[in-house]
């Protein structure tokens, strides 16, 4: 799924969410629950990718416009009536994403190693100027991206990233070790302190399925009746 973030003015989608939130976190949340009965079928060597970013994390990148470069997740502010950038927005997607990822593991995975369900994994394949991410933004922006930014020493090519990402979906060193969180190179690593806040995890599931319109408790899509009764 490619990201979108890169434009000046807040666009809500039919659905009345800021696009960044909704296509960076919501539509993971929706296309797990709708495709989870088929990967839990097809055993427990399947495996959920989502593919993250270090700006989750604070003190990563700038965000000049608010004097913070950290997310500000705010449940009164999805729309960005409140406090709007792109790149707040963007980073409040991804720290999202990292929390529903943990909360997601520990739910499939709640009953130890030998009932495993699914793996999650959380990847971040670094920053890759080149995949059409200033393609809302003007020509200057695009012209930027496009031919200077490769030359940055922190950037990544698709080619690089696509690695980083295959690596996290079908290594057999992450066999069997879900809920991990692996970095541009290509290891195990701990996301942000805050993505770890339990509470907030499920805080945001609860709040994502609502957004959606979903149910919160997924033990019907994850276990069989059998297992649910006991």
């Amino acid at each position: 799924m490619s990201d979108v973030s890169d434009r000046k003015l807040v666009i809500l989608t039919e659905d009345g969410f800021e696009q960044t939130f909704q296509v960076n976190h919501l539509a993971n949340v929706i296309l797990v629950y709708e495709l989870l009965p088929r990967l839990i079928e097809s055993g427990p060597d399947s495996r959920i990718i989502l593919v993250n970013s270090a700006l989750h994390k604070p003190g990563v990148g700038a965000n000049l416009e608010h004097g913070e470069n950290r997310p500000i997740m705010d449940i009164e502010n999805l729309d960005g009536s409140k406090m709007y950038s792109p790149l707040l927005f963007y980073r409040n997607s991804k720290l999202a994403q990292v929390f529903f990822g943990y909360y997601l593991d520990k739910l499939l995975n709640k009953k130890g190693e030998k009932e495993r369900k699914v793996d999650v994994v959380i990847v971040e394949p670094g920053f890759c100027p080149t995949t059409g991410l200033g393609r809302e933004s003007g020509i200057f922006a695009q012209l930027f991206l496009k031919y200077i930014m490769p030359w940055a020493p922190f950037t990544k090519t698709p080619e690089q990233g696509g690695t980083i990402i295959t690596y996290a979906a079908t290594s057999p060193e992450l066999k069997n070790k879900s809920g991990i969180y692996i970095n541009q190179s290509c290891r195990i690593d701990k996301s942000s302190d805050e993505s770890y806040d339990e509470e907030k995890q499920k805080f945001w599931w609860k709040t994502s399925c609502d957004l959606l319109g979903i149910e919160e408790d997924w033990s019907g899509l994850i276990f069989s009746q059998k297992e649910i009764l006991g």
